[in-house]
């Protein structure tokens, strides 16, 4: 297990399993919301996420220290975590943006807000057919049975099997495929990355996680092993959307699965 990881067996009696805080998690005494205001295109408080900022800066620092050091080797036994509308573990589906790679978080909190993200982006679809007059009934099909049903999110858990050998994108202007697309469809590679609390490209309520990506064309399931699943829920997300992990414990939202 990391050295920045989390035992939630001495923070949540509930769960008893081993969930991964982001490794700023005791930031919440100094912590400064970032909210933005996609109207206006204007911050309405905190700052934006990023490394030119200050209090950011001191954040993907905490992150850079854990990752951004020689000789680059994610240790075996390291966990790993992904949202899916899929209940078998195993099953990755394929990509809604037809992307060339697959991604994981390196703490739960990134990876349980993405099932918001696939559920607001599901109804915007459905919105935005609707206003477009498209006969939305076969549609709406399709869009559930590629997605397995969409009223179900998990959230599974992976253990590494072998150490992995890896590039660290620290560039903050995008993702990582944006930032480096030919380093990342050699090998797997870890960045820090926002985590938007529902489908937007400014969400009005960011934070910031840390995540890995394997080339699909790779065999990348062979360096992890399915440990154990959650049953996401998505109304608890919806809920509590506006609130930061020291306000609300993401790990709330979570039920093991059985």
């Amino acid at each position: 297990m990391n050295d920045s990881q989390i035992d939630l067996k001495k923070q949540n009696k509930e769960t008893k399993k081993i969930l991964i805080y982001p490794p700023y998690l005791k930031y919440k005494e100094k912590f400064i919301p970032s909210v933005f205001d996609v109207k206006t295109m204007k911050m309405i408080r905190g700052t934006k996420i990023e490394r030119k900022d200050k209090y950011w800066l001191k954040l993907y620092k905490k992150i850079d220290k854990i990752y951004d050091e020689k000789p680059y080797i994610l240790k075996k036994g390291t966990l790993l975590y992904r949202c899916s509308t899929y209940k078998n573990p195993n099953n990755f589906g394929k990509s809604h943006s037809n992307s060339k790679l697959i991604y994981f978080g390196l703490d739960f909190v990134i990876s349980i807000w993405i099932a918001l993200e696939i559920k607001d982006r599901q109804i915007n679809m459905i919105k935005s057919l609707r206003q477009k007059k498209t006969k939305i009934k076969n549609t709406t099909r399709r869009i559930n049975k590629d997605n397995n049903n969409k009223n179900t999110f998990y959230l599974h858990v992976y253990e590494i099997t072998d150490d992995i050998n890896y590039k660290y994108i620290s560039n903050d202007k995008g993702t990582i495929d944006e930032i480096d697309s030919d380093s990342s469809l050699l090998k797997p590679c870890i960045h820090p990355q926002r985590i938007l609390h529902g489908d937007a490209s400014y969400d009005k309520y960011n934070e910031l996680g840390t995540e890995i990506s394997f080339p699909r064309s790779s065999n990348y399931t062979n360096y992890f092993s399915a440990t154990e699943s959650y049953i996401i829920n998505i109304s608890e997300l919806e809920k509590n959307r506006t609130k930061f992990i020291f306000e609300w414990d993401p790990v709330k939202a979570l039920k093991v699965l059985v």
